[in-house]
């Protein structure tokens, strides 16, 4: 946790868009507002509704709509729930599942200016009171009822969402304060959870002190890394970064397909134990926008904000697979096996940056096959008589001390496979055609 949302980002300082009913009644504000700033070469546009008490109720770029609304517990919004409970004790910052075109969530103040929005909402219960919960509360068969005495809460919420980061224009940061009116055992804070469209299917975890990229499962569940979900064909993705995150061992970061309610999950998990009433505040959490490959830079980037890269002369080499041709590829660009197409499979090894002077080396190269139409990696800067496209780097001409062997192995559909274990290529059945050399070890 972090330190609370300045006075200044709470309701006291918002530009509050409270008013007075006919009867001279104060009533809560009125929660439609947009904010807007350009990201890589278009708008991106965040909006908010009072059908959603304020809640994040669209995010547009490229004309694609990320954000699905089909009730009050989805949105681009935030929840937290105590003592194990789960739903049956659930303030919820939309509304609650009993909510139609009205939110029992009540905005308290809003402000929505150029590229920031900020605003304050006293949550409501997602279950309303007395409600039934046969299939146990937070997983207790032994309570089966809505935990509130009351519909709405007496918890407050607020949030400061700005368009781009530390000059990141597509990362969106993302401030939250959670003000907890009782004491409980124990707290579980959804700091941000995204819900976006159905064709929002292809996961993927992102590890951005490594600079890795790997599909992952549909789940459910949590892990530790960083997460971006992407339509198919990648040309829009969302992830979900925090440089607090894993405050738990193996946990942080949920993800969950609903496909028969036409949503995909994700959400940033913060946990605590025993707590007092007052103020719990998780201030960095940063939303990624764009294209696959684009989310990808930009969580990079941000992550480099606190945990600046060490000098290193190391470069990794991404290994990729094409499943239909059953094509391994390694590119020293993230990004350019992205936008092939290709499925991510990690680093595939390390090499040293060209120009490292690091003795004791030879330069491997990437070589293209045209005939074949399929990449290979050679020690021969002819390529072997094939077509030369680049140097990777260099690796240990001989065995060394805290490196690995590099093995080529060659498969019955013109594919080479270049890997760091041995037994991988003998089990694939492919052919071993030599050692190129010795990459560090990762």
């Amino acid at each position: 946790m972090s330190a609370p949302l300045s006075p200044a980002a709470r309701a006291g300082a918002l530009v509050v868009l409270f008013g007075l009913g006919s009867t001279g009644v104060a009533r809560a504000a009125f929660g439609d507002a947009a904010i807007a700033a350009p990201v890589l070469g278009s708008t991106l546009t965040i909006s908010t509704s009072s059908v959603f008490a304020g809640a994040i109720s669209s995010l547009t770029w490229r004309g694609k709509q990320f954000i699905n609304t089909a009730d009050h517990g989805r949105e681009l919004q935030s929840a937290s729930s105590f003592d194990g409970l789960g739903e049956c004790f659930n303030p919820t910052e939309a509304g609650s599942l009993a909510d139609g075109p009205t939110s029992t969530s009540r905005l308290l103040g809003l402000s929505a200016v150029g590229n920031q929005l900020r605003t304050t909402s006293q949550m409501a219960f997602w279950t309303p009171a007395g409600y039934p919960y046969p299939q146990g509360c937070g997983g207790n068969p032994a309570i089966t009822v809505a935990q509130n005495a009351t519909n709405l809460s007496n918890h407050t919420f607020s949030k400061q969402v700005t368009i781009g980061f530390a000059g990141i224009a597509n990362v969106i940061e993302y401030a939250v304060d959670f003000h907890v009116a009782e004491a409980h055992q124990s707290a579980t804070f959804e700091a941000v959870t995204g819900y976006l469209g159905a064709e929002f299917s292809s996961f993927y975890t992102y590890d951005p002190r490594r600079g890795e990229l790997r599909t992952i499962s549909a789940g459910p569940g949590e892990q530790p890394l960083p997460l971006v979900f992407a339509t198919a064909d990648r040309a829009y993705a969302m992830g979900i970064y925090s440089p607090d995150q894993p405050q738990v061992a193996g946990a942080g970061y949920g993800r969950f397909a609903f496909p028969a309610q036409g949503t995909m999950k994700w959400n940033c998990v913060f946990r605590a134990g025993a707590i007092a009433a007052g103020d719990y505040s998780f201030n960095r959490n940063y939303v990624v926008v764009g294209a696959l490959a684009d989310v990808v830079a930009g969580m990079a980037q941000a992550n480099n904000v606190f945990f600046p890269p060490p000098a290193t002369d190391l470069v990794n080499v991404d290994r990729f697979y094409m499943p239909a041709s059953g094509e391994h590829f390694f590119t020293s660009s993230l990004a350019e096996g992205i936008n092939a197409g290709f499925v991510p499979e990690g680093i595939g090894f390390k090499v040293f940056a060209s120009g490292a002077g690091v003795p004791n080396t030879i330069p491997i190269y990437r070589c293209l096959w045209p005939a074949a139409g399929k990449h290979f990696v050679s020690a021969s800067p002819s390529c072997e008589g094939q077509s030369f496209e680049g140097a990777y780097g260099s690796v240990y001409a001989s065995p060394t001390s805290g490196a690995t062997a590099l093995y080529r192995f060659a498969g019955g559909n013109a594919d080479h496979l270049e890997t760091t274990s041995f037994a991988e290529g003998v089990n694939a059945g492919y052919s071993f055609e030599g050692t190129l050399g010795y990459v560090p070890v990762q």
